[in-house]
Parts: C-alpha cells; sequence; structure tokens
C-alpha cells in the first residue's frame, strides 16, 4: 500500500473500515467511561482514558495516511481506478 503504483481499492476499504471501526470503539469507550457512573473509579477511568487517547491517536494516523495514499493516487492520474 507505499506504493501508489499498485493502488488497490480494496486495500483502501479495508483500511477506512479500521478507521471506522477504531472511532466507533473510541466513541462506545468515551460514552461507557467518561460521561457515565463508571468515571467516578478512579483506576479504571485513568486508563481507559489513556486507551482512548492511544486509540484516537491510531485513528487519527490511519486517517491520515489514508488520505495521503488517495491523494498520491489521484496526483499519479489513477482516477479511473478509483471509481
Amino acid at each position: 500500500m507505499d506504493q501508489p503504483n499498485n493502488f488497490s481499492i480494496k486495500t483502501f476499504t479495508e483500511t477506512t473500515k479500521t478507521v471506522c471501526a477504531c472511532s466507533s470503539i473510541s466513541i462506545f469507550l468515551i460514552v461507557l467511561f467518561i460521561i457515565s457512573p463508571l468515571s467516578k473509579l478512579l483506576m479504571v477511568s485513568s486508563l481507559m482514558k489513556i486507551l482512548i487517547l492511544v486509540l484516537l491517536i491510531y485513528t487519527i494516523y490511519l486517517n491520515i495516511k489514508q488520505t495521503n495514499y488517495l491523494s498520491n493516487a489521484n496526483k499519479l492520474k489513477l482516477s479511473n481506478q478509483i471509481s
């Protein structure tokens, strides 16, 4: 996936699914451990906040990587393979 000459819509969609799943899991964990009464448990809440932060950073990383990948593919006139 690092080479834009070998653009694969299947690889692109699989990574996009991963971004969506990470976002959904992090939203669920935010609701569960920050908004709910479980946030009162200090140790669990602190660990989950760290886990949520790591998950969100990973999601942002994947999103930026996919955006750059799609941009490079578009620059190489591979738009006919994208559609």
